[in-house]
């Protein structure tokens, strides 16, 4: 009976290791493949002239490539 109970948290405490491990190793795998990317932005010159009273609307507006 004293075994058993030693037996049953010894693999609690080994599983317990374990998951945070693997969890651990997850986190940082995904970290750095989240900051390793790089982003190429291009931008171009959008001339806007306004006079007094006028105003901006942007309606169904999305990224374009």
């Amino acid at each position: 009976m004293k075994n058993e109970g030693k037996n049953a948290l010894i693999i609690t405490i080994i599983m317990t290791i374990t998951l945070i491990t693997v969890l651990s190793v997850s986190y940082g795998f995904l970290r750095v493949e989240k900051e390793g990317k790089k982003h190429k932005v291009v931008a171009g010159v959008f001339n806007v002239e306004f006079k007094d009273g006028e105003t901006i609307e942007l309606n169904n507006t999305y990224p374009m490539t």
